[in-house]
């Protein structure tokens, strides 16, 4: 019998850890290197347009809401100074008319009272009236004024003084320049505050008057007729 043949097999031989260490890191590095590549073309987006025009809603989110309270204090003051005239104007038709039939009547002394409730009436009536009366102001704008910001582009008086032709080439030359509108329209809002507060101020004397005028009035009534009684 022959002896039975033996195979040889060969093994690699092993390889260093410090070479799997080196392979490994450069493996590592090229994959760094691959990310911060693609991260550098990754480009930053610029600001939107709609970043951008938020700031300009918000401006003009700012001034409609400014005419608007504007607009609703000066019909509100309209509307107070309507309702003095009203109620003043009853009590003066009333009052007269009722103090022609009964005069011969009453008492002389009951005229104070009377004349007091009266005056107050009246001048409380007077200053309702100018608080409610458009003023009438006189412009001399000329159309470089405008251009120089020194008149008002949305005032009415303003406006009148410049022709057709002029007041359309200050609007043109105005709606190039935000700047410019904002500026217009910055000053037309500060002269609505201003006839604002002279309306409320004519409005505040009228109201105190008729309050004053009722208190006293009813007051020296009731001393009067206190005094006859004893």
């Amino acid at each position: 019998m022959s002896a039975p043949s033996l195979q040889v097999i060969k093994v690699d031989p092993p390889v260093p850890l410090a070479k799997n260490i080196d392979d490994t890191a450069k493996k590592l590095k090229k994959t760094k290197s691959k990310n911060n590549k693609k991260t550098s073309e990754i480009k930053i987006k610029p600001k939107t347009p709609e970043v951008e025009s938020a700031s300009g809603r918000s401006i003009d989110s700012m001034y409609r809401n400014a005419y608007r309270t504007q607009l609703d204090l000066i019909r509100l003051a309209d509307n107070k100074a309507n309702i003095m005239i009203t109620i003043n104007g009853l009590i003066l038709s009333v009052i007269v008319a009722g103090w022609a039939m009964v005069k011969n009547h009453t008492g002389a002394i009951f005229f104070i009272p009377i004349s007091i409730f009266i005056l107050s009436s009246l001048f409380s009536m007077f200053f309702s009236v100018l608080a409610a009366r458009p003023k009438k102001n006189s412009s001399s704008a000329q159309f470089d004024d405008f251009a120089q910001k020194k008149a008002n582009l949305m005032f009415f008086y303003d406006q009148v003084s410049l022709s057709a032709d002029e007041y359309v080439q200050a609007v043109d030359q105005a709606c190039k320049s935000n700047e410019y509108i904002y500026h217009h329209m910055s000053r037309h809002i500060y002269s609505l505050g201003l006839v604002i507060t002279s309306k409320f101020k004519l409005l505040n004397v009228a109201y105190s008057l008729f309050i004053y005028g009722l208190c006293v009035s009813v007051l020296s009534f009731l001393l009067i007729e206190f005094n006859w009684i004893l």
